[in-house]
Protein backbone atom coordinates (compact mmCIF):
# COMPACT_ATOMS: atom_id res chain seq x y z
CA UNK A 1 0.00 0.00 0.00
CA UNK A 2 1.28 3.48 -1.08
CA UNK A 3 1.02 6.55 0.86
CA UNK A 4 -1.30 7.56 -1.66
CA UNK A 5 -3.54 4.24 -1.27
CA UNK A 6 -4.00 5.16 2.25
CA UNK A 7 -5.06 8.49 2.34
CA UNK A 8 -7.86 7.45 -0.05
CA UNK A 9 -9.00 4.91 2.44
CA UNK A 10 -8.08 6.89 5.64
CA UNK A 11 -8.20 10.91 6.17
CA UNK A 12 -5.32 12.74 7.64
CA UNK A 13 -7.91 14.07 10.33
CA UNK A 14 -8.56 10.42 11.34
CA UNK A 15 -4.54 9.77 11.55
CA UNK A 16 -4.09 12.62 13.69
CA UNK A 17 -7.47 12.22 15.47
CA UNK A 18 -6.41 8.42 16.30
CA UNK A 19 -2.59 8.57 17.47
CA UNK A 20 -2.61 11.79 19.46
CA UNK A 21 -6.47 10.58 20.86
CA UNK A 22 -8.25 14.18 20.14
CA UNK A 23 -11.54 13.68 19.65
CA UNK A 24 -12.23 14.12 15.64
CA UNK A 25 -14.75 16.75 15.96
CA UNK A 26 -11.81 19.09 17.47
CA UNK A 27 -8.90 18.64 14.79
CA UNK A 28 -9.88 21.87 13.19
CA UNK A 29 -7.52 24.66 12.33
CA UNK A 30 -8.93 27.57 14.11
CA UNK A 31 -7.94 26.79 17.37
CA UNK A 32 -5.26 26.68 19.60
CA UNK A 33 -4.56 23.60 21.54
CA UNK A 34 -1.93 21.52 24.30
CA UNK A 35 0.43 19.27 22.82
CA UNK A 36 -0.25 15.56 23.70
CA UNK A 37 3.21 14.73 23.17
CA UNK A 38 4.65 16.39 25.71
CA UNK A 39 4.25 18.16 29.03
CA UNK A 40 2.19 21.56 27.76
CA UNK A 41 0.56 23.93 29.90
CA UNK A 42 -0.37 26.22 27.10
CA UNK A 43 -2.52 25.74 23.74
CA UNK A 44 0.81 26.46 21.93
CA UNK A 45 -0.59 24.04 18.26
CA UNK A 46 -2.63 24.44 15.65
CA UNK A 47 -3.51 22.65 12.51
CA UNK A 48 -3.62 23.85 9.43
CA UNK A 49 -3.45 23.61 5.80
CA UNK A 50 -0.11 23.93 3.93
CA UNK A 51 -0.39 26.54 0.84
CA UNK A 52 1.91 24.58 -1.22
CA UNK A 53 -0.04 20.75 -1.26
CA UNK A 54 -3.18 21.20 1.00
CA UNK A 55 -1.61 18.61 3.33
CA UNK A 56 -3.42 18.98 7.25
CA UNK A 57 -0.01 19.91 9.28
CA UNK A 58 0.62 20.02 12.87
CA UNK A 59 2.40 22.47 14.25
CA UNK A 60 4.05 23.50 17.98
CA UNK A 61 5.14 27.47 18.74
CA UNK A 62 7.08 26.15 21.42
CA UNK A 63 9.44 24.32 18.84
CA UNK A 64 8.95 20.59 19.64
CA UNK A 65 7.69 19.89 15.74
CA UNK A 66 10.79 22.05 14.28
CA UNK A 67 13.40 20.19 12.84
CA UNK A 68 16.45 20.64 9.96
CA UNK A 69 16.50 17.74 6.87
CA UNK A 70 19.48 18.70 4.77
CA UNK A 71 19.96 22.02 5.54
CA UNK A 72 16.11 23.32 5.23
CA UNK A 73 13.95 24.30 8.25
CA UNK A 74 11.05 22.77 8.62
CA UNK A 75 8.44 23.83 11.58
CA UNK A 76 5.69 21.15 11.26
CA UNK A 77 4.65 17.92 10.94
CA UNK A 78 2.46 16.00 8.42
CA UNK A 79 0.53 13.18 9.69
CA UNK A 80 3.24 10.56 9.00
CA UNK A 81 5.64 12.68 10.68
CA UNK A 82 3.58 12.05 13.79
CA UNK A 83 2.96 8.70 13.73
CA UNK A 84 6.89 8.43 13.21
CA UNK A 85 7.52 10.23 16.57
CA UNK A 86 4.77 7.72 18.54
CA UNK A 87 6.58 4.55 17.06
CA UNK A 88 9.85 5.95 18.52
CA UNK A 89 8.59 6.69 21.90
CA UNK A 90 6.98 3.21 21.63
CA UNK A 91 10.69 1.54 21.12
CA UNK A 92 11.14 2.05 17.38
CA UNK A 93 10.90 -0.05 14.47
CA UNK A 94 10.71 -3.96 15.61
CA UNK A 95 12.00 -5.91 12.01
CA UNK A 96 12.39 -10.11 12.56
CA UNK A 97 15.24 -11.59 10.63
CA UNK A 98 15.42 -15.02 10.83
CA UNK A 99 15.33 -15.94 13.97
CA UNK A 100 16.49 -12.37 15.49
CA UNK A 101 14.75 -9.06 16.05
CA UNK A 102 16.32 -5.80 14.34
CA UNK A 103 15.28 -2.61 15.87
CA UNK A 104 16.16 0.62 14.74
CA UNK A 105 14.56 4.37 14.74
CA UNK A 106 11.56 4.93 12.15
CA UNK A 107 13.36 7.80 10.16
CA UNK A 108 11.18 8.81 6.90
CA UNK A 109 13.53 11.13 6.34
CA UNK A 110 16.73 9.21 6.95
CA UNK A 111 19.54 8.54 3.28
CA UNK A 112 21.00 6.10 5.18
CA UNK A 113 21.50 2.13 4.22
CA UNK A 114 21.40 -0.59 6.20
CA UNK A 115 22.04 -4.24 5.40
CA UNK A 116 19.67 -6.85 5.68
CA UNK A 117 20.31 -10.39 5.15
CA UNK A 118 22.54 -9.45 1.72
CA UNK A 119 20.79 -6.44 0.81
CA UNK A 120 21.67 -3.12 1.13
CA UNK A 121 17.77 -1.13 1.83
CA UNK A 122 16.85 2.28 2.42
CA UNK A 123 16.52 3.33 6.16
CA UNK A 124 13.53 5.86 4.80
CA UNK A 125 11.95 3.33 2.32
CA UNK A 126 11.71 0.95 4.96
CA UNK A 127 10.26 3.15 7.82
CA UNK A 128 7.59 4.56 5.67
CA UNK A 129 6.52 0.99 4.39
CA UNK A 130 6.36 -0.02 7.97
CA UNK A 131 4.95 2.99 8.96
CA UNK A 132 2.37 2.66 6.23
CA UNK A 133 1.80 -0.74 7.08
CA UNK A 134 1.50 -0.24 11.26
CA UNK A 135 -1.43 2.37 10.12
CA UNK A 136 -3.32 0.56 7.88
CA UNK A 137 -3.43 -2.14 10.51
CA UNK A 138 -4.31 0.60 12.56
CA UNK A 139 -7.45 0.72 10.85
CA UNK A 140 -8.14 -2.80 9.73
CA UNK A 141 -6.82 -1.54 6.18
CA UNK A 142 -5.54 -4.91 4.19
CA UNK A 143 -2.16 -4.59 3.08
CA UNK A 144 -0.11 -7.32 1.68
CA UNK A 145 2.40 -5.26 -0.43
CA UNK A 146 5.65 -5.68 2.07
CA UNK A 147 7.71 -8.32 2.23
CA UNK A 148 9.07 -7.46 5.81
CA UNK A 149 6.49 -8.68 8.99
CA UNK A 150 6.82 -6.21 11.51
CA UNK A 151 6.10 -6.52 15.26
CA UNK A 152 6.36 -3.05 16.41
CA UNK A 153 3.03 -2.16 18.28
CA UNK A 154 2.04 1.82 19.39
CA UNK A 155 2.35 1.41 23.19
CA UNK A 156 0.35 4.38 24.25
CA UNK A 157 1.27 4.26 28.06
CA UNK A 158 4.62 4.63 27.30
CA UNK A 159 3.94 6.99 24.91
CA UNK A 160 2.60 8.96 27.51
CA UNK A 161 5.64 8.37 30.46
CA UNK A 162 8.09 9.81 27.89
CA UNK A 163 6.33 13.04 27.88
CA UNK A 164 8.95 15.95 28.75
CA UNK A 165 9.21 19.03 29.89
CA UNK A 166 11.05 21.26 27.38
CA UNK A 167 14.27 23.07 27.91
CA UNK A 168 15.89 25.91 26.54
CA UNK A 169 18.95 27.56 25.28
CA UNK A 170 18.16 31.15 25.63
CA UNK A 171 20.26 34.03 24.21
CA UNK A 172 19.11 37.66 26.09
CA UNK A 173 19.31 41.26 23.92
CA UNK A 174 19.76 44.80 25.31
CA UNK A 175 17.03 47.12 25.95
CA UNK A 176 15.96 49.32 23.58
CA UNK A 177 13.67 51.57 22.36
CA UNK A 178 10.70 49.13 21.10
CA UNK A 179 11.05 48.01 25.16
CA UNK A 180 10.70 51.62 26.44
CA UNK A 181 7.60 52.12 24.18
CA UNK A 182 5.96 48.98 25.45
CA UNK A 183 6.51 49.43 28.96
CA UNK A 184 5.59 53.03 28.85
CA UNK A 185 2.22 52.60 27.77
CA UNK A 186 2.01 51.17 31.30
CA UNK A 187 3.79 54.40 32.76
CA UNK A 188 6.89 52.71 33.62
CA UNK A 189 9.79 54.54 33.23
CA UNK A 190 13.71 52.75 32.44
CA UNK A 191 15.06 54.57 35.16
CA UNK A 192 18.17 52.78 37.05
CA UNK A 193 15.60 52.11 39.50
CA UNK A 194 13.49 50.06 37.10
CA UNK A 195 16.75 48.20 35.34
CA UNK A 196 17.31 46.93 38.95
CA UNK A 197 13.39 45.74 39.56
CA UNK A 198 13.85 43.93 35.93
CA UNK A 199 16.76 42.35 36.49
CA UNK A 200 15.83 41.22 40.50
CA UNK A 201 12.48 39.65 38.93
CA UNK A 202 14.64 37.79 36.66
CA UNK A 203 12.60 39.76 33.32
CA UNK A 204 14.74 40.15 30.20
CA UNK A 205 14.23 40.75 26.26
CA UNK A 206 15.02 37.85 24.48
CA UNK A 207 17.17 37.67 21.08
CA UNK A 208 17.08 34.12 20.27
CA UNK A 209 15.42 30.77 21.67
CA UNK A 210 16.77 27.30 20.71
CA UNK A 211 14.86 24.12 21.84
CA UNK A 212 16.81 21.68 23.67
CA UNK A 213 14.78 18.94 22.30
CA UNK A 214 14.85 19.54 18.54
CA UNK A 215 17.94 21.59 18.68
CA UNK A 216 16.21 24.02 16.20
CA UNK A 217 15.80 28.00 16.65
CA UNK A 218 12.37 28.74 18.65
CA UNK A 219 12.35 32.44 17.97
CA UNK A 220 14.61 35.43 16.59
CA UNK A 221 13.81 38.71 17.67
CA UNK A 222 11.99 41.13 15.85
CA UNK A 223 10.27 44.37 15.88
CA UNK A 224 7.11 43.08 15.30
CA UNK A 225 7.50 40.04 17.53
CA UNK A 226 9.11 40.95 20.50
CA UNK A 227 10.07 38.13 23.26
CA UNK A 228 10.46 38.40 27.41
CA UNK A 229 11.71 35.82 29.68
CA UNK A 230 10.36 35.49 33.04
CA UNK A 231 12.46 33.32 35.15
CA UNK A 232 9.85 31.59 37.56
CA UNK A 233 12.34 29.35 39.65
CA UNK A 234 14.57 25.98 38.92
CA UNK A 235 13.85 22.74 39.73
CA UNK A 236 15.32 19.30 39.19
CA UNK A 237 18.24 21.38 37.35
CA UNK A 238 15.66 22.94 35.15
CA UNK A 239 15.07 26.42 34.57
CA UNK A 240 10.90 26.33 34.76
CA UNK A 241 10.50 29.74 32.69
CA UNK A 242 7.50 31.28 31.13
CA UNK A 243 7.84 33.35 27.55
CA UNK A 244 5.61 36.67 26.78
CA UNK A 245 4.97 37.67 22.85
CA UNK A 246 2.80 40.84 23.91
CA UNK A 247 2.23 41.53 20.04
CA UNK A 248 1.08 38.33 18.92
CA UNK A 249 -2.84 37.93 17.94
CA UNK A 250 -4.64 35.22 18.72
CA UNK A 251 -3.63 32.88 15.73
CA UNK A 252 0.13 31.97 18.11
CA UNK A 253 0.43 32.22 21.63
CA UNK A 254 1.37 34.66 23.84
CA UNK A 255 2.41 33.09 26.96
CA UNK A 256 4.39 29.84 26.79
CA UNK A 257 5.47 27.88 29.81
CA UNK A 258 7.23 25.29 30.69
CA UNK A 259 6.26 23.67 33.36
CA UNK A 260 3.45 24.26 35.70
CA UNK A 261 2.93 22.79 39.71
CA UNK A 262 0.97 24.10 42.17
CA UNK A 263 3.65 25.49 43.91
CA UNK A 264 5.12 27.40 41.29
CA UNK A 265 3.83 31.17 41.55
CA UNK A 266 5.73 34.61 39.73
CA UNK A 267 7.77 36.32 42.41
CA UNK A 268 7.66 33.49 45.26
CA UNK A 269 11.76 33.85 45.63
CA UNK A 270 11.24 37.56 45.41
CA UNK A 271 8.79 38.16 48.17
CA UNK A 272 9.50 40.05 51.45
CA UNK A 273 7.16 41.18 54.30
CA UNK A 274 4.88 43.96 53.67
CA UNK A 275 1.36 45.33 54.13
CA UNK A 276 -0.77 44.93 51.36
CA UNK A 277 -0.22 41.38 48.89
CA UNK A 278 -1.83 40.87 46.14
CA UNK A 279 -2.50 37.62 44.50
CA UNK A 280 -2.80 38.21 40.89
CA UNK A 281 -2.99 36.23 36.74
CA UNK A 282 -0.18 37.40 35.36
CA UNK A 283 3.14 38.05 35.83
CA UNK A 284 3.02 41.48 34.00
CA UNK A 285 0.60 42.71 36.45
CA UNK A 286 2.89 41.18 39.47
CA UNK A 287 5.64 43.74 38.23
CA UNK A 288 3.25 46.52 37.64
CA UNK A 289 1.50 46.27 40.84
CA UNK A 290 4.71 46.38 42.82
CA UNK A 291 4.81 50.10 41.57
CA UNK A 292 1.78 51.32 43.69
CA UNK A 293 1.88 51.31 47.85
CA UNK A 294 -0.29 51.44 50.60
CA UNK A 295 0.42 53.43 53.60
CA UNK A 296 4.09 54.03 52.03
CA UNK A 297 4.79 50.63 51.54
CA UNK A 298 5.02 48.96 48.53
CA UNK A 299 2.77 46.19 47.13
CA UNK A 300 4.13 42.72 47.67
CA UNK A 301 2.67 40.13 44.58
CA UNK A 302 2.76 36.68 43.17
CA UNK A 303 1.42 35.89 40.12
CA UNK A 304 -0.54 32.66 39.48
CA UNK A 305 1.00 30.59 36.48
CA UNK A 306 -2.52 28.91 36.08
CA UNK A 307 -5.81 30.64 36.13
CA UNK A 308 -7.94 27.27 37.13
CA UNK A 309 -5.33 26.05 40.24
CA UNK A 310 -5.24 26.96 43.79
CA UNK A 311 -2.13 27.36 45.70
CA UNK A 312 -2.04 24.36 48.22
CA UNK A 313 -2.35 24.37 51.26
CA UNK A 314 1.30 24.20 52.89
CA UNK A 315 1.88 27.46 50.61
CA UNK A 316 -0.83 29.55 51.59
CA UNK A 317 0.42 28.46 55.32
CA UNK A 318 3.88 29.62 54.25
CA UNK A 319 3.30 33.06 53.11
CA UNK A 320 -0.03 34.50 54.38
CA UNK A 321 2.11 35.71 57.12
CA UNK A 322 4.04 37.84 54.93
CA UNK A 323 1.68 40.72 54.60
CA UNK A 324 -0.76 41.86 56.88
CA UNK A 325 -3.87 41.15 54.48
CA UNK A 326 -4.01 39.65 51.08
CA UNK A 327 -6.25 40.32 48.04
CA UNK A 328 -6.76 38.52 44.55
CA UNK A 329 -7.12 40.41 41.89
CA UNK A 330 -7.75 38.25 38.79
CA UNK A 331 -10.14 39.12 35.51
CA UNK A 332 -13.89 39.98 35.44
CA UNK A 333 -14.61 36.83 33.18
CA UNK A 334 -15.85 33.56 33.92
CA UNK A 335 -12.45 32.11 34.90
CA UNK A 336 -10.64 35.09 36.69
CA UNK A 337 -14.72 35.32 38.96
CA UNK A 338 -14.23 31.12 39.33
CA UNK A 339 -11.00 31.43 40.88
CA UNK A 340 -11.39 34.63 42.55
CA UNK A 341 -14.34 32.33 44.55
CA UNK A 342 -12.40 29.02 45.30
CA UNK A 343 -9.76 32.14 47.19
CA UNK A 344 -12.29 33.26 48.85
CA UNK A 345 -14.01 29.89 50.33
CA UNK A 346 -11.06 27.73 50.65
CA UNK A 347 -8.70 30.87 52.40
CA UNK A 348 -10.95 33.76 52.69
CA UNK A 349 -8.84 35.98 50.70
CA UNK A 350 -11.73 38.69 49.86
CA UNK A 351 -11.22 39.55 45.75
CA UNK A 352 -10.97 43.06 44.24
CA UNK A 353 -12.57 42.81 40.57
CA UNK A 354 -10.69 46.31 39.44
CA UNK A 355 -13.03 46.48 35.94
CA UNK A 356 -16.07 48.55 35.21
CA UNK A 357 -16.63 45.32 32.86
CA UNK A 358 -19.90 44.47 30.48
CA UNK A 359 -22.32 42.35 32.20
CA UNK A 360 -21.05 38.30 32.06
CA UNK A 361 -23.03 36.62 30.18
CA UNK A 362 -26.17 34.59 31.59
CA UNK A 363 -24.52 30.87 30.98
CA UNK A 364 -21.55 32.05 32.64
CA UNK A 365 -23.29 33.21 35.61
CA UNK A 366 -25.81 30.28 36.04
CA UNK A 367 -22.14 27.96 35.64
CA UNK A 368 -21.01 29.46 38.86
CA UNK A 369 -24.69 29.77 40.46
CA UNK A 370 -24.81 25.50 39.74
CA UNK A 371 -21.16 25.38 41.38
CA UNK A 372 -20.89 27.30 44.02
CA UNK A 373 -24.58 28.64 44.80
CA UNK A 374 -26.06 31.98 44.33
CA UNK A 375 -25.56 33.66 47.68
CA UNK A 376 -21.59 32.83 47.50
CA UNK A 377 -21.41 34.22 44.08
CA UNK A 378 -23.65 37.37 44.49
CA UNK A 379 -20.96 38.34 47.41
CA UNK A 380 -18.17 38.02 45.01
CA UNK A 381 -19.81 39.77 42.65
CA UNK A 382 -20.49 42.59 44.45
CA UNK A 383 -16.95 43.59 44.90
CA UNK A 384 -16.24 45.17 41.78
CA UNK A 385 -14.55 48.33 42.05
CA UNK A 386 -17.70 50.80 42.26
CA UNK A 387 -17.70 53.98 39.59
CA UNK A 388 -17.17 56.74 42.62
CA UNK A 389 -13.69 55.70 42.75
CA UNK A 390 -13.23 56.88 39.48
CA UNK A 391 -15.30 58.27 36.69
CA UNK A 392 -13.48 57.28 34.24
CA UNK A 393 -13.90 53.52 35.08
CA UNK A 394 -17.71 54.35 33.27
CA UNK A 395 -16.35 54.53 30.25
CA UNK A 396 -14.01 51.47 29.61
CA UNK A 397 -14.78 47.98 28.66
CA UNK A 398 -11.44 46.51 30.64
CA UNK A 399 -10.90 43.06 32.29
CA UNK A 400 -7.18 43.75 32.16
CA UNK A 401 -5.61 45.78 35.09
CA UNK A 402 -3.30 46.58 32.84
CA UNK A 403 -4.94 48.19 30.57
CA UNK A 404 -6.74 49.95 33.34
CA UNK A 405 -3.07 51.12 33.85
CA UNK A 406 -2.60 52.34 30.35
CA UNK A 407 -5.58 54.24 30.49
CA UNK A 408 -6.05 55.63 33.92
CA UNK A 409 -2.24 55.86 34.45
CA UNK A 410 0.12 55.92 37.81
CA UNK A 411 -1.52 58.80 39.95
CA UNK A 412 -5.29 57.83 38.99
CA UNK A 413 -4.17 54.20 39.78
CA UNK A 414 -2.87 54.90 43.18
CA UNK A 415 -5.75 56.93 44.24
CA UNK A 416 -7.56 54.10 44.07
CA UNK A 417 -5.75 51.74 46.25
CA UNK A 418 -5.95 54.44 48.08
CA UNK A 419 -9.86 53.88 49.08
CA UNK A 420 -9.48 50.42 48.78
CA UNK A 421 -7.10 50.49 51.73
CA UNK A 422 -10.08 52.58 53.51
CA UNK A 423 -13.01 51.38 52.54
CA UNK A 424 -13.01 47.93 50.84
CA UNK A 425 -10.60 46.28 53.33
Amino acid sequence: MTKKQLLENISEEKIYSRYLEIPLKDIQTEHLFRNPLRIDYNVTCKFYYANHDGRLRFTDFDGFTSRVINGKSFKSWDCFDTVQHIINLSGGLNIPIGNNTLTLPCDINSSKLIKIGSKNMSIRKISFAMLIKIIAQEFNLEDNNIDIDISTTIKKQQVRSKRVVLEYDITHRAWVNIDKDYWGKYHIRFTKNQMIKFKHFKIYPVLEIISKATNTVVYNFSPNDICYVYYITKTNNIDIVQFYYPMRDRSRPKFIINNIHNNIMFGLEQLMPGKLGIITKANKDAILLRSFKVNDTYIRTLGALSETQLMPDDLWNNIRHYCDYWITLFDYDYTGIRLSILYYKIYRINPILFFKYKALPFKDIKRLYNEFGISLVNTILTRKIPDKYHKLLSFFNKKDFSDNLEVLGNINIQNIINKWNMELL
